[in-house]
């Protein structure tokens, strides 16, 4: 979850600053991020080839900024930042000033992602609290009903108990009465 939240994050930058890295991006400028990736293989020749294909300055940086906004996209959870950490150094020695704002900016999403993921671990551990307690006094609860209800059945039993005692004891007396009288 968190990779998907950070590619976004570093597509969404890339493209907010699409046109400014556009037009900021020279010839050299452009060669060097390309020989960066494709040093490090996160681009193909192929790659470079279709970019080298592109007549203007301009229209060589869309192209590459395509491919990389492509590659960000898509880059699988083991190396979730691996292609825009790696554009970001090399965009560093080509126009600092660009790349401190980008960098910044990425940065701030990121601080603010972890902190939404605080929030929401926060959040999630209040709600687990809650239910753990509500289960617990419910439980309590149905021990104390449970209880309570033994303890009245047991009452009644010994009530009902005492009463067919009495009434046995009187049986009982009734007819020792009844032989006594009978022998009298």
């Amino acid at each position: 979850m968190m990779a998907a939240l950070q590619q976004m994050s570093n597509a969404k930058i890339i493209q907010r600053y699409y046109e400014v890295l556009v037009n900021s991006l020279d010839s050299v400028g452009i060669k060097k991020i390309i020989d960066r990736l494709l040093s490090h293989s996160l681009i193909l020749i192929e790659n470079k080839n279709e970019i080298q294909t592109e007549k203007t300055p301009e229209d060589k940086s869309r192209k590459l900024l395509d491919i990389i906004l492509n590659q960000v996209r898509t880059e699988d959870n083991e190396n979730k930042s691996e292609f825009f950490d790696e554009f970001m150094k090399v965009l560093n020695e080509v126009d600092k000033n660009l790349a401190s704002s980008m960098k910044k900016e990425a940065e701030e999403k990121a601080k603010k992602e972890a902190e939404e993921k605080a929030k929401k671990e926060a959040e999630e551990k209040a709600k687990k609290e809650a239910e753990e307690k509500a289960k617990k006094e419910a439980e309590e609860k149905a021990k104390k009903e449970a209880e309570e209800k033994a303890k009245k059945e047991a009452e009644e039993k010994a009530k009902k108990e005492a009463e067919e005692k009495a009434k046995k004891e009187a049986e009982e007396k009734a007819e020792e009465e009844e032989t006594l009288a009978a022998l009298m």
